[in-house]
Parts: C-alpha cells; sequence; structure tokens
C-alpha cells in the first residue's frame, strides 16, 4: 500500500491476443476493486513493436462486449467503439528487446484513482 500492480506478462506474434491466452483472468478478477490494487496485463506485440497495458477492468468489459480478443491496430489507432482505457507502453526497440517506460501507468493510474 498504496499501490501494488498484479501483471500478467505476455509475447504474441502477430495482431491480436486472443483472451483464451490469458491464463491468469480468474485470478486478476479477484483482485478488482481493492483499494490501491491494480490488476492487469502487459502484452507486446513483438512484430508490431508495440507494448500494451490491459487493465483487468477493461479486459472484463471488452468480453462483455462480446469481443474474443485484443487488437494491436484497434488499440494504436484508437479505434474500438468504446474507450476501454488501454494504455500503449511508450518503448523503443533495441537489437531484439523493447525498452519501455512503464512509469506511463503511474501517470495513467494514480493513487488517488483508487
Amino acid at each position: 500500500y498504496p499501490q501494488i500492480w498484479f501483471i500478467e506478462c505476455k509475447t504474441i506474434k502477430g495482431n491480436t491476443f486472443p483472451f483464451s491466452n490469458l491464463s491468469q483472468y480468474e485470478r486478476l478478477l479477484g483482485k478488482k476493486g481493492i483499494k490501491g490494487v491494480r490488476a492487469g496485463v502487459i502484452i507486446w506485440f513483438y512484430e508490431k513493436d508495440t507494448v500494451i497495458y490491459a487493465p483487468i477492468e477493461s479486459i472484463e468489459q471488452m468480453k462483455a462486449d462480446g469481443e474474443v480478443s485484443l487488437n494491436c491496430k484497434k488499440i494504436v489507432d484508437k479505434s474500438y467503439e468504446k474507450d476501454y482505457n488501454i494504455t500503449v507502453v511508450p518503448s523503443e526497440k533495441k537489437r531484439t528487446y523493447m525498452d519501455s517506460d512503464y512509469t506511463a501507468l503511474l501517470m495513467n493510474y494514480p493513487v488517488e484513482n483508487y
């Protein structure tokens, strides 16, 4: 406290991340609504050189809206019909891996909002 993050990290080839690949979904949902706790998934779309953070609440809402996956292009272009509060993590490609600035998460999900 005042904040703790529960994160599942994934790497995916291609443009979409199927929710069926989110193995900790139920456990992350169990952390939802606890003061000072943030739960979500960080996904590296390595062919697209993009890293995103999706709060578990956003994934839950997407599933309720009938979505079956996260689409990298829709996130970057902000073309989902609804705003799902998904953050593109500022990242720079090094030789093989990304150098990402996760302080963007602290800015987008401040302590006082929880």
